[in-house]
């Protein structure tokens, strides 16, 4: 089985240290820890400007980790009771190096057209809400946002799933930390964390058509779960092996979404507020990460209940959850200043924004701002800023609107509506 790279002469420093550590993790037999490394290599070229070299990296750290998944995913058994005992050294070895490699797609690499204003902060929190305790996860280092992932839940005595039709609890060998390895959102997450993760997770095989219990978090091992409001509502989301889910953002949750499985054999690992709190501690990066996406997800569920789901068709919908980033506001700070030029598709999923013309517009979910200057590429003619409760909005820069612009016509359609 091939290892983790050499570095080459032509590298800064940044990246042969994390190749260095990547093979020495590597040759100690962590490998899910090495894969991290090697990933942070490539992100590390990145930075510095070197996109070929970051691109090889990542098609490195894409293909050892396809390897690893794919033996794990070998092993992993469908009824806990039948599973066959595990192989031992030798055959996984002779597993993987006898895997077939599949084509990756290489991330690119690009500085996001969005600047971070001063005034943003990961969440809002609205005013009047509740303090939260010092116990919550990972506590903000913004006073103004304490514990943003804290809002009502699943409680934190672990996933409700007794006696449910269709769901089956897997064994504590259904999870490893090779299906960790690939996830993002943990990148900066210690063999420790990761451990903690693995013991504390919850694996259920679900039928097609059950609704996955409460999680605080869940990641997607196979299968396909939907996001959707209510029962028999619009979808909000799709998420595919590899997905990460969050249900927890720093907004009050008012807006019900329920999780189905839409495929035999689906399979989760799901891990309660409680057990997110126990084995992530002191990772502010990672919380950020989650919280972000636990704000996409609310926001794109507050456009499917806004009247523009009504002409927004849904596959369409679906195909942009994907292609919009979610950008969190704080109350009353800057989205667009007057005069700057609007970077491209702004969709408000949740809150209002406040744009400072004659009139003094509010724009609510579901309505884009400024979509007249989204389509001429124009500046601002006014200053647009969250609202008192802040906002979440669902973002695309210049070079993406114009690709959506050109495979999803029906866009230009509900911005020209909108003008």
């Amino acid at each position: 089985m091939e290892g983790i790279p050499p570095a080459r002469a032509s590298d800064n420093e940044d990246v042969v240290w994390a190749l260095e550590t990547a093979e020495s993790l590597w040759k100690r037999n962590a490998r899910v820890d090495a894969i991290v490394w090697l990933r942070r290599a490539a992100q590390e070229a990145a930075d510095s400007g070197d996109d070929d070299r970051a691109a090889a990296l990542m098609v490195e750290a894409a293909t050892l980790t396809d390897t690893l998944a794919r033996a794990s995913a070998h092993m992993r058994a469908a009824v806990p009771s039948s599973r066959p005992p595990p192989a031992d050294a030798d055959d996984v070895d002779a597993l993987l190096a006898t895997a077939d490699e599949q084509t990756q797609e290489v991330e690119a690499f690009h500085e996001s057209d969005f600047p971070a204003a001063a005034g943003d902060l990961p969440t809002p929190v609205p005013p009047g809400s509740a303090p939260v305790d010092d116990a919550s996860f990972a506590p903000s280092t913004d006073r103004r946002n304490p514990g943003a992932l804290e809002t009502d839940g699943p409680d934190d005595e672990g996933i409700p799933i007794d006696d449910v039709a269709g769901i089956t609890r897997m064994g504590p060998d259904a999870l490893s930390l090779m299906d960790l390895a690939d996830v993002e959102a943990l990148g900066e997450a210690s063999a420790d964390q990761r451990e903690g993760l693995v013991r504390a997770a919850t694996v259920l095989l679900c039928s097609a058509e059950v609704e996955v219990p409460s999680f605080g978090l869940a990641l997607v091992l196979e299968g396909e779960v939907d996001a959707s409001l209510e029962q028999d509502g619009p979808t909000v989301d799709r998420f595919g092996p590899g997905s990460v889910i969050c249900t927890h953002t720093g907004l009050e949750i008012a807006t019900g979404v329920r999780f189905l499985a839409t495929t035999d054999d689906t399979s989760l690992a799901l891990w309660p507020r409680a057990a997110l709190r126990q084995a992530l501690l002191e990772v502010p990066s990672i919380e950020a990460r989650l919280r972000a996406e636990g704000d996409r997800l609310r926001a794109w569920a507050r456009v499917a209940a806004s009247p523009l789901a009504s002409h927004l068709h849904e596959d369409v919908r679906l195909r942009l959850t994907r292609r919009l980033t979610a950008r969190t506001l704080a109350p009353a700070a800057d989205l667009v200043l007057a005069g700057q030029a609007v970077p491209g598709v702004l969709l408000v999923g949740e809150g209002t924004v406040t744009i400072d013309d004659a009139r003094a517009t509010v724009v609510r979910p579901g309505e884009f701002v400024f979509p007249e200057a989204t389509l001429t590429a124009a500046r601002a003619d006014a200053t647009a800023r969250a609202g008192r409760d802040g906002a979440i909005v669902l973002c695309a820069d210049r070079h993406t609107t114009q690709e959506l612009c050109a495979t999803e016509p029906f866009l230009i359609e509900l911005l020209a509506a909108a003008c």
